[in-house]
């Protein structure tokens, strides 16, 4: 048998593909736990005076639960948090006298974790329909006939090769000038399934191509593009980086909505880990959706595949009262816990990442009882 993929991680973050084998890869012997940091959680540090200081507590924090990899947002919406070639810095980075990733990475690595800069390659904004609202510094303006307007907000359109060229070159940046360890996407590919979004770009290839591809094949080719390129450019640096991305939970959703061909980008090599939103309680109204099915779903998805399955769990839903499965979130502080218990004992998991930061050390009793049960759970040796 095989030997273990994920020990390459261990190694450096050292994979060499995820192309389809015989075999499902068993889990490796280190454990990986993950913590996201979104940009709100980022500018509420900023907010609060000093942001090295509160960074540094967040930080000590994580290690202390033994979180191994952060996953840190520093480009959201076409802005970075460090200074860049292609993108404005962000409102908060320009308030701050010092690199706040380079400032990150460092922190992280004297705690023996890795850093994984988490990117979201199309959005530009998630609320402005008027782009003369964005920062004049914004590449959005000088790709302003690449951009397409959704209820979601403005997001550039996949199918131009501008597009493509401004995040190969922005990402090949950050892998040049910064330590990291990973490049990481979460499930923001194409905001909408409407044919309005890429109307004109679609037509445009249509005209003149011979047999041209349905739109949904379109749309999937031209995010497979990008992953495809992003590989490459990772391939070219001068030491391993893990390619991440974290698609929605809905397998359907993300092939059929979101263009998200996660099966292809695995079969092909492009992308080192999988990181489906496990958003989900073990008692969720639609059986599909409860965690263990979902789970289940995923490891049968990538089964005969060398990528590396870390699922995504949410704290943050603790005490929520507007889903579908509110009440056993309501004080549903050991759900986390149970679910990483599953994914330790599991043998074709390899870890678990949590979403987000503020949600693990939240304040209140409930959030506490929660921190305490995961923190047990993390520290518990295998049997």
């Amino acid at each position: 048998m095989k030997k273990i993929i994920a020990i390459l991680l261990c190694l450096c973050l050292f994979l060499c593909s995820c192309g389809k084998n015989e075999a499902v890869e068993e889990k490796k012997e280190e454990d990986f736990a993950g913590m996201y940091f979104s940009y709100t959680e980022l500018l509420g540090m900023a907010l609060s005076g000093d942001f090295k200081e509160s960074f540094t507590l967040a930080a000590d924090n994580c290690k202390e639960l033994n979180v191994t990899d952060m996953f840190i947002h520093v480009r959201a919406m076409s802005d970075s948090i460090y200074p860049s070639a292609y993108y404005p810095l962000t409102d908060w980075a320009k308030d701050q006298n010092f690199d706040a990733l380079a400032f990150m990475i460092e922190a992280c690595h004297k705690r023996n974790m890795r850093f994984h800069a988490w990117i979201n390659p199309y959005r530009i904004s998630s609320s402005l329909s008027d782009l003369e609202k964005i920062s004049p510094e914004s590449p959005a303006h000088s790709l302003s006939h690449c951009i397409g307007d959704t209820e979601k907000g403005l997001y550039f359109d996949p199918s131009y090769q501008e597009v493509k060229r401004l995040i190969l070159d922005s990402i090949r940046e950050i892998i040049n000038r910064y330590d990291v360890d990973g490049i990481h996407f979460d499930d923001y590919f194409y905001p909408t399934d409407s044919p309005f979004f890429d109307l004109l770009s679609y037509n445009g290839y249509c005209s003149q191509t011979v047999k041209p591809l349905s739109l949904d094949n379109f749309r999937r080719a031209n995010v497979n593009s990008l992953i495809s390129g992003v590989k490459t450019v990772l391939l070219n640096a001068d030491r391993p980086v893990l390619f991440s991305i974290s698609p929605a939970a809905n397998i359907e959703n993300n092939e059929n909505h979101l263009y998200a061909d996660v099966d292809y980008w695995c079969r092909s090599g492009f992308i080192d880990a999988v990181m489906p939103q496990l958003y989900f309680g073990f008692d969720y109204p639609n059986d599909h959706n409860k965690f263990e099915n979902l789970l289940n779903g995923w490891i049968e998805y990538l089964s005969g595949s060398d990528v590396i399955l870390y699922p995504v769990l949410a704290p943050y839903k603790l005490d929520t009262d507007q889903n579908p499965d509110s009440i056993e979130w309501e004080n549903g502080t050991d759900i986390i816990a149970r679910q990483i218990k599953i994914i330790k004992e599991n043998p074709f998991t390899n870890g678990f990442a949590l979403f987000s930061y503020s949600y693990v050390f939240g304040e209140g009793e409930n959030y506490t009882k929660q921190k305490e049960n995961i923190k047990k759970e993390v520290k518990e040796e295998k049997k």
